[in-house]
């Protein structure tokens, strides 16, 4: 039962019991320390949650850190009702059984197992209630429609205490031929109710399989964990092979926006017949649409990738899905975008926003140029809007607390690897510590490659007279960097792939 702390209609409402006060307190302590909203008012913002979940301090502390905008040392956008929705099913899991009346709680069994949810599904561990509440658990046997390899772990159970050998054997070997999709393992099982303490055994078979084979499942547990979540999150082992493979500062996030040609193989793809690479993946987006009738929008429209962006094995992937893309009938127009997140995991905040201010005055300058006036003044990532808490801007500092990463969301739209990896390089040269980017004497005479010189002028040019015709006029001494690149024979590179839209 709530109670007043005083008379004040703006007390917080805390339970008379001394050891549930205490346990509230500390729940709104966290509330404060990790969320923007309760910074200003952490009573209104108390108050407001229901009384259901107030009297849970636990679930609220336990939905609070598993939200993923969540971080012990920093403040953060985590959405208030977001977080009493996930106390809410937490609240309800620690009071159904999993089943019948001598079984533990669904709450209580994720307790017990957490360690080896954590070992093979960590990222999505704290989904696992949703999971089980929603399907009960019960000991039935499945109806006769049923695939066959859901009835083959259920026909057993009615046999008694020996099904267990059998279950346990089908797992093992379902386990064996699907090494390398763990997470589908334990996802199939969640969601057709077979879940149960006595599969951990036959799940941790896995450490007996080849090397090769438990590397690679090392390497799946790394892709499917956010890497801000790598420290605490990750073995020693897997948290060292993870640094290896993508470096801290070194890594791009890659958000590439396209149509389909109507007809075209890509109108027709699901799924599954996407290419299927470790740490690129596909997602659609809402804002994308056809201008034309010989454009449509496929199932996904948008592909992302997270690489190395000093790894030339990392880029050729990305140049051979691109090549996929395009070969199938992947298109660009304006509606699509262009956003690369740079690598900030190795800076401190403040450092961090150091340098989004450096970037940012270089880009609201001059370096705007390098792509069209359109695009420079496009509602989504214009360089006039403001930044401050909104990340429809050309440089959004909004995605810190999500991913540590600044996100530059004015490229031009393209599926041209070679153009994508040079306005890349160039990202990551204006983030470099003690780069001189202030105007573009700057950084012509400073000591970027020579060839991402060549490459920045060239882009000034081609769409100097977007803005020229806007009324605006040419940077100082374009034409005398544009005459010195012009002599040198060797910089006759146009940096393009047949494409002439981006």
């Amino acid at each position: 039962m709530s109670h007043d702390i005083n008379a004040s209609n703006t007390a917080m409402h805390l339970s008379v019991r001394p050891s549930l006060r205490k346990q509230q307190l500390k729940a709104a302590a966290l509330l404060k320390s990790a969320t923007h909203e309760a910074a200003v008012n952490i009573t209104s913002v108390w108050n407001n949650i229901p009384d259901t979940v107030r009297n849970h301090p636990a679930a609220i502390m336990t939905a609070l850190r598993a939200s993923s905008a969540y971080h012990p040392n920093s403040r953060n956008s985590i959405s208030i009702n977001a977080m009493t929705g996930r106390a809410l099913r937490i609240i309800a899991c620690s009071k159904v059984r999993i089943n019948g009346n001598d079984s533990p709680t669904i709450l209580a069994w994720i307790g017990a197992n957490y360690e080896w949810l954590q070992r093979y599904d960590r990222y999505n561990a704290h989904r696992y209630y949703e999971y089980m509440l929603n399907e009960r658990w019960e000991r039935q046997c499945l109806n006769p429609d049923a695939s066959p390899d859901v009835e083959l772990v259920v026909q057993p159970w009615a046999a008694g205490e020996d099904c267990k050998s059998a279950k346990h054997l089908w797992l093992r070997e379902w386990c064996m031929q699907n090494c390398t999709t763990i997470n589908d393992v334990i996802t199939y099982l969640a969601r057709n109710r077979h879940v149960r303490s006595s599969y951990r055994s036959a799940v941790t078979t896995i450490d007996s399989l080849p090397l090769a084979m438990r590397l690679e499942q090392v390497r799946n547990t790394i892709s499917n964990t956010r890497a801000i979540h790598w420290e605490s999150a990750l073995a020693p082992f897997a948290l060292k092979l993870a640094h290896r493979m993508r470096p801290q500062g070194a890594c791009l996030g890659i958000e590439l926006e396209f149509v389909a040609c109507k007809n075209s193989d890509l109108a027709r793809w699901d799924g599954d017949d996407f290419p299927q690479n470790t740490f690129h993946s596909f997602k659609g987006d809402g804002s994308i649409s056809s201008v034309d009738d010989d454009e449509t929008t496929a199932y996904f429209q948008e592909y992302t990738a997270f690489i190395n962006g000093d790894s030339a094995e990392d880029w050729s992937k990305v140049s051979a899905t691109l090549k996929a893309l395009t070969d199938a009938g992947a298109l660009i127009n304006q509606t699509c975008g262009n956003h690369v997140h740079i690598d900030m995991r190795h800076l401190s905040q403040a450092s961090y926003y150091r340098t989004a201010g450096r970037v940012r005055d270089a880009i609201n300058t001059w370096a705007h140029r390098l792509v069209s006036y359109k695009r420079a003044y496009n509602r989504y990532c214009s360089i006039l809007n403001s930044h401050t808490g909104n990340r429809y801007t050309a440089v959004n500092t909004a995605c810190w607390s999500e991913h540590r990463t600044l996100e530059v969301r004015l490229g031009m739209p393209t599926l041209n690897p070679v153009k994508l990896m040079y306005w890349s390089r160039f990202l990551q040269y204006l983030c470099r510590k003690g780069a001189s980017i202030d105007t573009l004497d700057d950084f012509m005479n400073g000591d970027a490659p020579f060839d991402l010189k060549c490459y920045v002028i060239k882009r000034i040019n081609k769409f100097n007279h977007t803005y020229v015709n806007a009324g605006r006029g040419s940077i100082a001494n374009l034409d005398v960097y544009t005459k010195a690149i012009d002599a040198l024979d060797r910089c006759n590179h146009d940096y393009t792939i047949n494409d002439s839209n981006a």
